[in-house]
């Protein structure tokens, strides 16, 4: 796997990408080692990654990510309120 998909995206330990911070800040939840598996797959560029069960229709949205681009990481937020 790391060669045949290593244009596209980086294999990486998910307890680096804890210490990195990619799960947010501060003190990581008890739980996450366990919810997040052992590795993961960093895409790059504008790459995604999808698969579909046989016969599954097919679906495209638009909302898709799994890289670290800033355009993908750096999403303004907007608050409204009272």
């Amino acid at each position: 796997m790391q060669t045949q998909l290593a244009a596209v995206c980086e294999l990486i330990p998910s307890a680096e990408l804890v210490r990195r911070g990619f799960f947010g800040l501060g003190t990581p939840a008890p739980a996450l080692a366990d919810r997040i598996g052992d590795y993961a797959l960093l895409l790059k560029d504008r790459y995604t990654l999808r698969d579909k069960v046989l016969g599954e229709k097919a679906y495209d949205p638009i909302g898709v990510h799994g890289g670290a681009s800033a355009d993908e990481m750096f999403v303004p937020l907007l608050v409204a309120g009272p």
